[in-house]
């Protein structure tokens, strides 16, 4: 067992009932080895990592209760989950994500926060057409992506569902 997989194993442990984040205000839960990064690696040497905290900074600044969030390719539904916390009615978030890894693990951290009410997942991409792409499915990994159907060295290819923001626009806000 290598180091990143024990501490995900003592995590499973210690937060059986969600890791905790602060977000708002409010300590919100997700699944162990699934939250946010945290904020005390603002000044890490990855741009990804500092990027990441500075958008959830400005979300938390800048969303407030009357926002409709649409999460296009929300993977864990980080932000889906930090605008539930935000809004005040339902029907207001709204989560796409194709991969069905990651949509399990998001469905999760939805329940641990008690937002099935507020948030309204999608299995599906959101691309310039409506119908089935080629989709490189990675167990849920950020990493998950389209793919033109010509290139078939991805081994993990399955075939999701699209549908264009227009055709998203006549049935949601």
């Amino acid at each position: 067992m290598n180091q990143h997989s024990f501490v995900i194993a003592l995590k499973k442990i210690f937060f059986s009932k969600g890791e905790p984040y602060l977000f708002n205000g409010k300590n919100l839960k997700f699944l162990p080895g699934t939250r946010p990064c945290l904020r005390k690696y603002i000044g890490s040497n990855s741009d990804v990592v500092r990027n990441d905290i500075l958008q959830i900074e400005y979300f938390e600044m800048n969303f407030t209760p009357q926002d409709i969030l649409w999460d296009i390719g929300s993977h864990y539904g980080h932000y889906s989950i930090f605008a539930a916390s935000i809004v005040n009615e339902a029907n207001r978030v709204f989560s796409f994500e194709p991969d069905k890894d990651a949509m399990t693990i998001q469905r999760r951290n939805i329940a641990l926060n008690g937002f099935k009410n507020k948030i309204k997942p999608f299995d599906l991409a959101v691309s310039n057409i409506t119908g089935n792409l080629q989709f490189n499915a990675l167990d849920g990994n950020a990493n998950s992506h389209i793919v033109k159907v010509a290139d078939a060295a991805h081994v993990n290819m399955l075939t999701v569902k699209s549908k264009t923001i227009n055709d998203l626009l006549e049935e949601i806000p």
